[in-house]
């Protein structure tokens, strides 16, 4: 099956399309993929780590641009379009995979004038603009949550959010045996994704002393904050530094670093839909400032599995920590309801969407 993916500009939307990919190749799919994305952005090292050839087309994105933004936005993706239409002509996929973000709306845009079937796929609970618009004309808009769907058209399906095989329900006291942690004290997961959440990380730092009288960290701090927390953590007597663990970033370790934690702080990315249900825990959203994680963290409260803290008031996090730390219901509460919103097939349901309309 010749498949041609097309997402970027956040891990949010590349992620999923690679464990769509992963899934049809280990159910014994023979896939000739493509990825298509931008010149510049974050998806051609993320799709280049993966070993799948990569394209990039030129690209603009239009909301929130000055007039003269706009205009240079409106002249790249017509120029990405023709690009994209050549691209199409040339490697003719069966189906294509457009995962969001303005870099897929040149492909998925050619795949319509072209008649090739397109699944639209949303991880996050609302659409940005270029999922808005492209679900008008996709053949299918697969979705994370149930909520996705009123601000969607076309012929939507609720697949979940994809995870990697490694997220699933596993023992804390398994998870932190792999990081080296104590298995009985109260273990706090911080995330501050790839390069890093600075008022996450400066937060963190400023309640160290109490947090660690309190219970045990596991802080991923990103790699542009790696060196500082670091030295930090360094300086710490001994006995605090067995209780403080500091990674850059982790890869097939993470279902254990988000496993191993009582309880997980981060931002409200997509992938908080999926991977924390998946291994069952409980969360503390400190959105960005970011529609999408915005109302991605208010869907998780809503059901339970999360509390939120606005960025605003992230040097709180600390004082709602050591609070949540004392209320160790309530956290086995939170992970119970995050538990019930896994949906451990998701990649297949996405994957077979594809299959079927390759099919057709």
């Amino acid at each position: 099956m010749r498949l041609l993916l097309t997402g970027g500009g956040t891990g949010g939307h590349v992620y999923p399309g690679l464990v769509v990919l992963d899934w049809l190749r280990t159910n014994g799919v023979p896939v000739q993929p493509l990825w298509a994305g931008s010149h510049r952005g974050l998806e051609r090292d993320l799709v280049a780590r993966a070993g799948i050839e990569y394209v990039g087309l030129p690209a603009g994105a239009l909301r929130g641009r000055s007039p003269i933004g706009f205009v240079h936005g409106i002249a790249a993706t017509a120029a990405g379009v023709r690009a994209a239409l050549n691209l199409v002509d040339c490697f003719r996929p069966e189906v294509i995979l457009a995962t969001g973000g303005y870099v897929s709306t040149p492909t998925a845009v050619a795949a319509r004038l072209r008649g090739v079937p397109t699944v639209v796929y949303l991880p996050d609970v609302v659409p940005g603009w270029a999922v808005r618009a492209l679900s008008r004309i996709a053949s299918v808009v697969a979705v994370s949550t149930p909520e996705a769907s009123r601000h969607l058209h076309g012929k939507i399906v609720v697949t979940g959010y994809p995870v990697r095989p490694g997220f699933h329900p596993r023992s804390a006291g398994s998870a932190r045996a792999a990081f080296g942690l104590a298995p009985d004290r109260f273990t706090l997961t911080v995330v501050g994704g790839s390069l890093g959440a600075r008022r996450l990380n400066d937060a963190i730092l400023g309640g160290l002393e109490r947090l660690l009288e309190r219970g045990q960290i596991l802080h991923l701090t990103g790699l542009t904050d790696f060196a500082r927390v670091a030295s930090v953590r360094s300086a710490l007597p001994a006995e605090r530094r067995e209780r403080y663990h500091v990674a850059g970033y982790l890869d097939t370790e993470m279902p254990d670093a988000l496993a191993a934690a009582d309880l997980i702080v981060s931002r409200a990315g997509a992938s908080v839909l999926g991977e924390y249900p998946a291994v069952g825990r409980g969360s503390l959203l400190v959105p960005g400032p970011f529609s999408s994680q915005i109302k991605n963290a208010d869907y998780l409260v809503r059901m339970g599995a999360s509390d939120l803290l606005p960025n605003d008031r992230s040097g709180e996090i600390s004082d709602r920590v050591l609070e949540l730390a004392d209320k160790p219901a309530r956290l086995v509460a939170m992970g119970e309801a995050a538990r019930k919103l896994a949906r451990p097939d998701a990649a297949g349901a996405i994957g077979r969407l594809l299959l079927d309309l390759a099919a057709a």
